[in-house]
Parts: C-alpha cells; sequence; structure tokens
C-alpha cells in the first residue's frame, strides 16, 4: 500500500493508482471499497484506445463498492502496449494476468477469479482475453468493440484460424458457458477514423459496431448449439440514444448495471 498514490476519497471508496512495477508490467486505477467483502470477485475494467483507465475506475466503483469488491483499471500506454486489443502482439494478456495476481497477493482482493468490462478497444481485448482465460472469468461485459473474433475459420484475431486462432479455440466451450453481456449504443451505427474496415470484415461482421454486435452474439449462439452445448447465458442490449461514446454509456447507466448484474 506504501507505494500506492492515492486520489481523493468518496463515500464508500477510495482511488488509488498503482504504478507499472517493471518494464512489461502494467500501472493501473484500483477502486477500494471502504469495507470489502471477503471473497467478491473485483471487476476488471479495460480502457479503449483513448486510454483513459481513472474514467473506468471512477464509473464502476459505486456499484462495486455497494457489493464491497474492486475494480482495477488496467493502463495500458501506447508506447509499450500497441495493439493490446488483439491481445498476441505484445501479450496484454500476460501483463494483466500478472497484474491482477499481484494484487491479489498484495490482499487488495481475495479471489483469483474476476469479472471483466471493456468498452470499444477494451471489449476487443476482453473477449478474446476471455477465449484464451475462460477458467479465470465469472462475468464478462463487453460494449462496442470495433470488431470481433468470430468463431469461424477465418485467420486470428477476426476468427479462429491460424496458430493463435487454434489456441483460442481450444476454450471455446468453457468460452461459450460464461456469463457474456454485450451492449452497444443506438447510434453506434456509422463508421468513424477508427472503424476497421474492408470487403472481407464487412462481409463477415457488418459496417458498423451496431452490425457487428448484433452479428456476433448471433454467431455464438448458432456455435453453441452446434456443438450441443445448452443455450449461453448471452444478452445483447442497445443503449437507446448513444454513440460510440464511453461517458455516454456510463451516463445512461444500462451498462454499468450488466458490469454488476447478479
Amino acid at each position: 500500500m506504501s507505494k500506492l498514490i492515492e486520489a481523493p476519497a468518496r463515500a464508500g471508496w477510495r482511488l488509488v493508482f498503482r504504478p507499472a512495477r517493471g518494464p512489461q508490467a502494467l500501472a493501473a486505477w484500483v477502486a477500494l471499497p471502504a469495507q470489502p467483502e471477503p471473497g467478491a470477485p473485483p471487476l476488471v475494467a479495460v480502457h479503449g484506445i483513448a486510454r483513459d483507465a481513472r474514467a473506468q475506475a471512477k464509473a464502476y466503483a459505486d456499484g462495486a463498492a455497494a457489493a464491497g469488491r474492486a475494480v482495477i483499471a488496467p493502463l495500458y500506454d501506447e508506447a509499450r502496449w500497441s495493439g493490446y486489443q488483439r491481445v498476441t502482439p505484445c501479450r496484454a494478456d500476460r501483463a494483466l494476468l500478472a497484474l491482477v495476481d499481484e494484487i491479489e497477493a498484495e490482499g487488495l482482493t481475495t479471489t483469483r477469479r474476476f469479472d471483466l468490462a471493456g468498452f470499444s478497444g477494451g471489449a476487443q481485448f476482453g473477449h478474446r482475453f476471455a477465449m484464451l482465460y475462460p477458467e479465470r472469468l465469472r462475468r464478462l461485459t463487453l460494449a462496442a468493440p470495433g470488431f470481433w473474433t468470430f468463431p469461424d475459420a477465418a485467420p486470428f484475431p477476426y476468427g479462429l484460424g491460424g496458430v493463435w486462432g487454434a489456441k483460442v479455440a481450444s476454450g471455446l466451450d468453457r468460452f461459450l458457458r460464461l456469463d457474456i453481456a454485450v451492449a452497444v449504443g443506438a447510434d453506434d451505427d456509422q463508421r468513424d477514423p477508427n472503424t476497421r474496415t474492408s470487403p472481407t470484415l464487412d462481409a463477415q461482421q457488418g459496417p458498423h459496431r451496431l452490425a457487428r454486435a448484433r452479428a456476433w452474439v448471433a454467431a455464438l449462439k448458432a456455435a453453441a448449439a452446434s456443438r450441443g452445448l445448452p443455450a449461453p447465458q448471452l444478452s445483447l442490449s442497445i443503449l437507446p440514444g448513444v454513440g460510440h461514446d464511453f461517458d455516454a454509456c456510463a451516463r445512461d447507466g444500462a451498462l454499468i448495471a450488466l458490469a454488476h448484474r447478479g
């Protein structure tokens, strides 16, 4: 605790900054509840390419504190973690596992399993991380990623083809048993400079984030059925009047509620 730099306390929780502790380590903002509940899983909230980890921690802190659990918001800075959304180029997955395990070892959380929420690039990272490590997660909340990894033969990160696709595919059955909530703004139906596009990608997933979220949810349901698995715990929430903006998603309240569902 002595190395944490504290931000002003709020009712029910306090916000602290945890610096990176090595060249391949992650810094993080952590919202700690005033009355922690032993065994309550932390919520890991992963930012988009704006990289505002502090805003992620603050947005989820009230709901987390009410349940006695911490929020861990890792900071994937651009200098060291370019391409963190795709997980594999920089091994952003290993860095997150190390961060969560270190925070647990320090006594700030008391369980190895956690919930994960991601917005935009953070949701890209989030579902790929969950496919690789479904055993570490309890619930997954994904909001408006630019594109998805589909359960098909397209090369990774678009699908499960290639060496990395095979690694992801090995845990797909367990992934399809997770509690997964998908959210996207009803007005997130326009391309912007950060929307990855190509004729092949658009044909696979759709032209914009709203269409792509719908297509991915449908693809997961079909994948579970084709494998003879139970219908997945999978929901899709369309947020009215919301575009591609985390603050707007947070103000709407539905995204925050999904991450704290119990």
